[in-house]
């Protein structure tokens, strides 16, 4: 994990997923109480799909509990109106 600042605090944001993808905006596309929405582009890739990341701020445990169910439920959402679920990193 390495410390990156986004907004006015300091989050842990995961390794592989900083080693792979970077924000596009100096600002969060959203932001919350529990974190915030960044519009995103793959690290050296000549793919130019811009996709969204949703960071989240907070004590770990808590911010676990409380999303780990919507993960799992966004991960495997698949509907032509929706958003799809890429990949999840850190630990819940």
């Amino acid at each position: 994990m390495i410390d990156q600042a986004y907004g006015t605090s300091s989050v842990t944001v995961n390794a592989e997923y900083t080693a792979e993808y970077k924000a596009i905006d100096d600002a969060p596309f959203a932001s919350g109480g529990c974190g915030a929405a960044w519009k995103v582009k793959k690290i050296n890739s000549d793919d130019e799909t811009v996709y969204m990341a949703k960071i989240f701020t907070g004590e770990p445990a808590v911010i676990k509990a409380s999303f780990d169910p919507e993960a799992l439920a966004f991960e495997n959402l698949d509907h032509p109106n929706c958003v799809k679920c890429h990949k999840i990193y850190g630990e819940g």
